[in-house]
């Protein structure tokens, strides 16, 4: 390889040896030749032109070839090659031991001999040309690993984003929340948590689809951060529908103007894609250290809170408080206990007296679920129905209740010598559950009274408005059925419920049940006077039986008697007693008479 295009500059104090190595080099066919006899001119015009080579000549006035070196070596990088070649008369070893020294690649003897003089340029223009191959390739590979560096970083960057936020909302996440207080406790922090939970975030998707609900729990949850972006809180969500607030010196002042903050961004009207949506919220509130210092207990025991505010309407914040573990301690601890109670032989039944005025006498009765525990005693139905609801247990229990109550009016209706009739209520979580199981209830009926030797017309089942609401067409397939089977069908606690009245012609009931909300004291409150008067009339117009519950005074019972109500069921007629019990005429109250 020639290099015969390199840039070289020649610089010699004597003039004839400058032409001389001018002509060489010309001859020799290189094109890019530079020289000067003023060493001060060596550095600017080097870095002006960036020469591939520098002939220099050692000994010069003013400035002699040490010192020029030493003035390139300092514009240069440590790794850069110095592309110097030194003229020299002087032989002796220390020049050229210094020279090395400083970096000088190579040495051309004077008088020149044109052949060596070209040969070692050629040389040195080649371990040049190596050097800077080498450096742009290490350049080149310097940069792509920057690029791949950088961009790992960036994909370690986003990743960590992915990892700490959540990919619809944006806001900090349950690991990006658990890492703040973690960091925190660790330095000795008070703060508190404020859960709020979306209240009506799931029926939008199952009405109008997830998307449609993500899409709206993005437009909250932006107005929610937005409202709250001047309190200096940190918002995390939790979960989908719920949010939490990291209070940071938190005070009840602060919590409470919060809350109203809440409040008012989520019920404010969103408009999605042409629907209109309002909302409402629940909130709960924990602090640490005092409810903890770990995330799950923190938030465990918000939850807690939640379910409290949940069953108490009188304000949306719930503050934790210790009883409420308990009560959920307690409630596990019934839950456990009730599994095994229906074969242990706690669960009973206890019969409450149905009167009929048009009779004047005992025609019926409710059958109530009671349980009697060796260790708790006896534990009242407001405290282990609902355990039973939401465990799923009442489904046996159910089914349980109509085959002993069969039983038992059996047994009764033999003491009392002629057919008595029993009800049954069925719970909404029953009737649910069935279905879940895929299992129907009018099926299970079928089975019972198939083996009883009662009549189906002495069996009556209740069931509550919201039973037969929470899916109408499935509710109305199932009465009709057992209402084919022969059993009477009414709707408990009416009056209570949703939308029923609406409905209430084309459901096969037999009798409504005026609830007793309705029904206690009711002679001396007009407006329940009101309402009992309307049911009581429709419930004629409809050929239904209407059964008044709650009668505990006489005074009560003459009004409902004057409005036309066909049965009465409360304590003034009769307590609940077990089915031994309730064929002795000592236990049915002893009326006074009602006036006509």
């Amino acid at each position: 390889m020639a290099h015969t295009d390199a840039k070289i500059l020649i610089v010699d104090d004597n003039p004839v040896n400058v032409d001389l190595l001018v002509q060489i080099l010309v001859d020799a066919g290189y094109e890019n030749v530079e020289h000067t006899t003023d060493p001060l001119e060596v550095l600017p015009l080097y870095l002006e032109g960036n020469h591939d080579l520098i002939l220099l000549d050692v000994r010069m006035p003013r400035m002699n070839g040490f010192e020029v070196i030493e003035a390139l070596s300092a514009k240069q990088s440590p790794d850069e090659y110095l592309p110097v070649i030194v003229v020299t008369a002087h032989a002796e070893s220390q020049t050229r031991l210094q020279a090395l020294s400083m970096g000088v690649r190579d040495f051309i003897g004077k008088p020149f001999d044109m052949n060596e003089v070209l040969m070692r340029i050629k040389n040195n223009l080649d371990v040049r040309a190596l050097y800077n191959d080498r450096r742009v390739r290490a350049e080149r590979l310097e940069c792509v690993v920057n690029e791949r560096t950088a961009e790992l970083l960036d994909r370690k960057n986003h990743l960590q984003y992915l990892l700490n936020h959540d990919s619809l909302t944006s806001l900090p996440n349950a690991y990006a929340l658990e890492s703040k207080v973690v960091s925190m406790v660790s330095a000795g922090l008070t703060f508190s948590l404020m859960m709020l939970e979306i209240r009506g975030y799931e029926r939008l998707n199952h009405i109008l689809g997830v998307n449609f609900g993500e899409k709206v729990f993005s437009e909250v949850s932006a107005s929610l951060n937005q409202s709250l972006h001047q309190y200096r809180v940190s918002l995390f969500q939790w979960r989908m529908g719920q949010f939490v607030l990291l209070v940071e010196q938190p005070s009840f002042e602060k919590i409470e103007a919060l809350r109203k903050v809440i409040c008012l961004a989520v019920s404010q009207q969103y408009i999605t894609d042409g629907y209109e949506v309002v909302f409402d919220s629940r909130q709960s509130c924990v602090s640490s250290p005092e409810h903890g210092v770990g995330l799950e207990d923190l938030m465990r025991r918000a939850s807690l809170a939640l379910v409290a505010q949940q069953a108490c309407a009188r304000s949306p914040l719930s503050h934790y408080q210790a009883e409420m573990e308990s009560r959920v301690e307690s409630r596990y601890q019934l839950e456990k206990l009730l599994r095994g109670a229906l074969q242990r032989g706690e669960i009973t039944l206890h019969y409450q007296p149905k009167y009929s005025w048009t009779q004047h006498e005992v025609v019926g009765a409710e059958a109530l679920m009671r349980w009697h525990n060796p260790q708790l005693g006896t534990i009242s139905p407001v405290d282990f129905i609902p355990i039973a609801e939401e465990s799923g247990l009442i489904a046996d229990l159910g089914l349980w209740a109509i085959r002993q109550a069969l039983d038992d009016v059996a047994q009764w209706s033999q003491e009392c010598g002629k057919p008595m009739c029993v009800a049954v209520n069925v719970s909404a979580r029953q009737f649910s559950l069935m279905r879940i199981r895929g299992e129907a209830l009018s099926e299970h009926i079928a089975n019972i009274l198939n083996v009883s030797s009662v009549n189906p017309s002495q069996l009556e089942i209740e069931i509550t408005e919201n039973a037969i609401m929470d899916d109408l067409p499935y509710a109305l397939e199932e009465l009709n059925k057992i209402r084919a089977l022969g059993v009477s069908l009414a709707i408990d606690d009416f009056g209570t419920g949703h939308s029923s009245l609406a409905y209430l012609k084309n459901l096969p009931v037999s009798t409504i049940k005026i609830d007793r909300s309705f029904v206690h004291g009711m002679t001396n409150d007009n407006e329940a006077m009101t309402i009992a008067k309307a049911m009581v009339a429709m419930g004629k117009a409809l050929n239904l039986n209407i059964v008044a519950e709650g009668v505990e005074l006489i005074e009560d019972a003459d009004t409902l008697r004057r409005l036309g109500c066909d049965l009465a069921q409360g304590w003034y007629y009769g307590k609940p007693v077990p089915i031994n019990q309730l064929a002795k005429e000592e236990l049915i109250h002893s009326l006074s008479p009602i006036s006509s």
